[in-house]
Order: structure tokens, then C-alpha cells, then sequence
């Protein structure tokens, strides 16, 4: 069953910034593009890296571990051959809520500001 969690909110995730979230013990990257929010796989499927803590430009988010750049609208990898698993997120009021598959702990986000 789908049960969205709580991951931040509208407030504390300002447009143009990225966060990591931790929702039953995995992580997951949320995104503010223009004030619509999405939520991506949080490890980047290429070297391990945290996409939450990545630099944010318009949908596209840059690892911070090696560069490889992912569409956070579309979930889409340029180059082919590797795939970010894309959340479906609603808002509630002034929450963001990722829809998590047997989630079983609320999330506890940390935001990162870093963004250009």
C-alpha cells in the first residue's frame, strides 16, 4: 500500500533548493523547481551520491560526488543506461508529502542550500 510521508515543508524548502529526506531508513531527494516539488531516489545510481545534496539548476540536479546530472522532472539520466526512481509528492496545506511503499517512519528532512 501507498502511504505518503511527510518530508518537509512548503516553507523550509524555498524554490531553487534541494534537500535530503530520510524516510524509512532510505534516502530521498526533494526538490523546489519553481514551486513545484519533486522527489527523486536520494543515491545517485552511478557512485553512491546524495542527490538532496547536490546543485540544483532549474529540473536539473548535479551529484556532488562526481557531476552526473539527473532530471528531477522527469527522473531521466542524459545518456541512458542508468534510471532514478521518481516519488510521486503532493502538498497538504504547507506539507510536502512523498508517496513511500510501506513507509513506516516519518521523515526528518536536513536542507541544502547548495544551488545555482
Amino acid at each position: 500500500m501507498t502511504e505518503f510521508k511527510k518530508v518537509t515543508t512548503v516553507e523550509e524548502l524555498s524554490p531553487g533548493r534541494c534537500m535530503t529526506a530520510v524516510i524509512d531508513e532510505r534516502y530521498i531527494a526533494v526538490f523546489n523547481v519553481d514551486g513545484t516539488f519533486h522527489a527523486l531516489d536520494g543515491v545517485c545510481p552511478h557512485q553512491g551520491g546524495l542527490l538532496g545534496n547536490g546543485i540544483l539548476n532549474g529540473c536539473i540536479v548535479k551529484c556532488p560526488e562526481h557531476g552526473l546530472r539527473s532530471d528531477v522532472a522527469t527522473a531521466a539520466v542524459p545518456g541512458g543506461g542508468l534510471s532514478v526512481k521518481k516519488f510521486a509528492v503532493r502538498v497538504e496545506g504547507s506539507d510536502v508529502l512523498v508517496a513511500m511503499e510501506s513507509a513506516t517512519k516519518e521523515g526528518q528532512g536536513h536542507e541544502h542550500t547548495n544551488h545555482q
